[in-house]
C-alpha cells in the first residue's frame, strides 16, 4: 500500500518530507524483513537444537533387563509433555522405555493406581520413608528424573528449581541412585525396581513395597501392546504392572487365575511354565462407543451435504 500511495497519490506533489517519509517507511520495512532472515535461513528460528527428551534419550537403550517406566518430577512447564499437579510448583508424569513419545504425551486420568505416585512423593517429601525406591518398585519405575531448565547446556536458560522438600526427600532415599547426567536433569536410578513384565517368584507384599531387583523380565516388548507371549518359568509368579483388571494370562492353552497384587497389579501364579500369552480382553464398550462416534459423524455429514444442496436451490 506505500508503495501504491507512492505511485499515485504523491505525484501531485513535489519533491519533499512526503516522498522521503515513503522512502524512510519502505526502507524500514527491509529492515525489519533482514532481521529475520538468519532465524528464517535454518527454518528453527532461533529454537535450541536440544532438549529435556534429548537428553535422556540413553533410556532407549537400557530395556534389556525388561520394559520399565520413567517417573518425571518438577516444575509443569519443564515436564517433557503434560502431567498431573501436586501443587503450584510441582507435578510429576509417567513415561515408558525413556523419554515420552507422542503417543504419552496426552495423559489420561490420575484416578486410581496413578495416585500411588503422589502418596509416595508425598511420603518421602514428608522425610516419613528412606526407601521411595521400594514403593515405586511394584509399578516399574526404574528411574526418577528431575529436569529443572528447559534447554540443557545452556546456562543462560530459565531455571525451574523444586522446592526444597522434594530434593531433599530425593536426596535422602538410600534405595535411589543418582546418575551422572547433564546438569539441567537430575536423574535417580531405582535399585530396587522390578520389569513392568516379570517373574517374581515369591515376593512378600508389604505396605513399604518391595524389592523386586531380583525379578525376571519375561514376556517381551518394548512398546505398549494388547498381547504378549513368551516362556515363562515354571513355579513363578508373573507380576504384570497394569492396574487393568482386563489382562488375561494363557499358559499352556488354559488360563493362569488373576490375583490382585499391591492393591492394583496383577499377578498370575504359573505352575507348568513354558509357553505363555498375556493378552488384554477390550471391553465391549468401547466397540460401542467407537460405533457410536461413528453414528455421529454421518449425521453431520449429511447434515452439512444437506445444507449445501438447499443453498444451491
Amino acid at each position: 500500500l506505500g508503495m501504491v500511495a507512492f505511485e499515485t497519490d504523491l505525484v501531485r506533489y513535489r519533491f519533499g518530507g512526503r516522498q522521503l517519509a515513503s522512502v524512510v517507511a519502505a526502507a524500514a520495512v527491509l529492515a525489519g524483513a533482514a532481521a529475520i532472515i538468519p532465524a528464517a535461513a535454518t527454518g528453527r528460528w532461533y529454537t535450541p537444537g536440544n532438549d529435556i527428551a534429548q537428553s535422556a534419550a540413553w533410556m532407549n537403550v537400557e530395556a534389556t533387563r525388561g520394559s520399565f517406566r520413567v517417573l518425571w518430577v518438577g516444575d509443569p512447564d519443564v515436564l517433557p509433555g503434560n502431567g498431573w499437579r501436586v501443587d503450584n510448583g510441582v507435578a510429576y508424569a509417567l513415561s515408558r522405555n525413556g523419554p515420552p513419545a507422542a503417543d504419552q504425551l496426552w495423559p489420561g486420568s490420575s484416578a486410581g493406581a496413578t495416585r500411588r505416585v503422589a502418596a509416595a512423593l508425598a511420603t518421602a517429601r514428608q522425610g516419613r520413608t528412606t526407601r521411595l525406591g521400594h514403593l515405586l518398585a511394584p509399578m516399574a519405575i526404574r528411574y526418577i528424573a528431575v529436569p529443572s531448565h528447559l534447554v540443557p547446556g545452556q546456562p543462560s536458560s530459565p531455571r525451574f528449581p523444586l522446592p526444597a522438600d522434594v530434593a531433599d526427600g530425593l536426596a535422602a532415599q538410600i534405595d535411589l541412585r543418582e546418575l551422572p547426567s547433564d546438569p539441567a536433569l537430575a536423574v535417580y536410578e531405582n535399585t530396587a525396581w522390578g520389569p513392568l513384565r516379570a517373574a517374581i517368584g515369591n515376593v512378600p507384599e508389604g505396605r513399604l513395597g518391595a524389592d523386586l531387583s531380583a525379578a525376571t523380565p519375561v514376556l517381551p516388548g518394548r512398546r505398549a501392546q494388547t498381547a504378549y507371549t513368551g516362556q515363562v518359568p515354571a513355579g513363578s509368579d508373573v507380576l504384570v504392572s497394569e492396574a487393568s483388571g482386563h489382562w488375561s494370562m494363557d499358559e499352556g492353552g488354559h488360563g493362569v487365575p488373576r490375583q490382585q497384587s499391591f492393591g492394583w497389579a496383577n499377578r498370575y501364579a504359573v505352575n507348568g511354565g513354558g509357553r505363555a500369552k498375556l493378552h488384554y480382553g477390550t471391553p465391549i464398550l468401547r466397540y460401542l462407543a467407537v460405533l457410536l462416534e461413528l453414528v455421529f459423524w454421518i449425521v453431520a455429514i449429511r447434515t452439512v451435504v444437506r445444507m449445501r444442496r438447499e443453498v444451491r436451490a
